[in-house]
This record gives C-alpha cells, structure tokens and sequence, in this order.
C-alpha cells in the first residue's frame, strides 16, 4: 500500500473508532474527554454513524488506493478545526475538543506529503497535467 493510502487507511481507522465511542458510550465518552454532557445523546449517536460511514469510505479508498478521493480528502479534513474552534469561540463547547482539529490537521498534512513523495518519485510534475482518476 502506497504512503498516502496508508494515511489515509489510518485516518479511516480513527473516524470508526470516534464513530464507535459516539454511537455506543455517547455519554461515557464526553465525560472521559471533559466535554459538555449531551443533551439529548441522539444527536451524538447519529454523528457516530456518520463518522462510521466516513470511516468505511476512507478504508476503501486507501484499499483500492483511489488517489482521487485521498486527494479530495485534503480540502475537507482541515476544515474541522475551524469548525471546532466556531463552537469553542461561541461557548458551545470547552476547548479540549479542539485536540481532533489539530489531529485532523496533523493527519491532512501527513496524507499532502505523502502524496507529493509518491508524485515526485513517479517524476510527475505537481503543477502539470494530472490524469482524469487524480483530479479532484
């Protein structure tokens, strides 16, 4: 498996362990991380089968090693710690969850270097014309 499928088949084992915990122990999980109780845990069963259904796709794209999609994953992925840092700016929520910001990030920059190794050691120019499976 390519560095940049494995990246991503990692980031997708996190996203069902997070969808896990949130799907199962909603409750057990916002105390052990020092998080606001949810109010109606509903909400927070339904966002783990969301990670879930991300995470399935993360695993399969670094299975089939679908560049396209570990691509596209590089503009979202960042994005949640902006998100995180709204809710801890409005007072929603105490600023320990923006730890899974900064993992996102960490993991989006794990995967954008991984991806650039695997372009330039194929000699293939990072600017230049990209093949309809890697446009994103």
């Amino acid at each position: 498996m390519r560095p940049a499928a494995f990246s991503i088949l990692v980031f997708g084992i996190y996203l069902a362990s997070g969808g896990l915990l949130l799907l199962l122990v909603p409750e057990g999980l916002c105390h052990f991380l020092r998080l606001r109780p949810p109010g109606d845990s509903m909400w927070v069963r339904l966002s783990g089968m969301f990670f879930l259904y991300l995470a399935f796709y993360c695993i399969k794209a670094a299975r089939g090693e679908q560049v396209a999609f570990i691509r596209w994953s590089l503009t979202t992925r960042p994005l949640t710690v902006l998100f995180l840092g709204v809710f801890v700016a409005s007072g929603l929520e105490n600023p320990t969850i923006l730890v899974f910001g900064v993992i996102d990030v960490l993991a989006t920059l794990w995967t954008a270097v991984a991806l650039r190794q695997e372009w330039l050691a194929e000699g293939r120019d990072l600017n230049g014309p990209h093949t309809s499976l890697d446009r994103g």
